[in-house]
């Protein structure tokens, strides 16, 4: 997981993220292949613009981590600490027969 900034040190917010999308990513896909979702997280934890930012070449595995991701929505809110009004997100999903 990668994130559009440097000043976020709320590891334990990346692990909710992690397990609440990792909890909704169906691995009964029989193919294999890489896929990169980039999304939003705004302040009350509403995911916004989630799209495949490198596409595995299969349309398939494309949309199960797309929705993997809009099935997590909403996420808790940004840590209260946290000033800005949302943070970018850059997730991988690997698949593997």
């Amino acid at each position: 997981m990668d994130l559009d900034t440097t000043s976020f040190d709320y590891a334990y917010y990346l692990a909710i993220v992690r397990d609440k999308i990792g909890n909704n990513w169906i691995r009964t896909y029989t193919g294999s292949g890489k896929v990169k979702v980039y999304f939003k997280i705004m302040k009350n934890g509403e995911i916004r613009d989630a799209k495949v930012e490198v596409s595995s070449g299969n349309p398939g595995l494309d949309r199960l981590a797309l929705e993997a991701v809009l099935k997590s929505n909403p996420l808790p809110p940004l840590p209260e600490g946290f000033r800005e009004n949302f943070i970018g997100i850059h997730i991988w999903f690997n698949y593997e027969e």
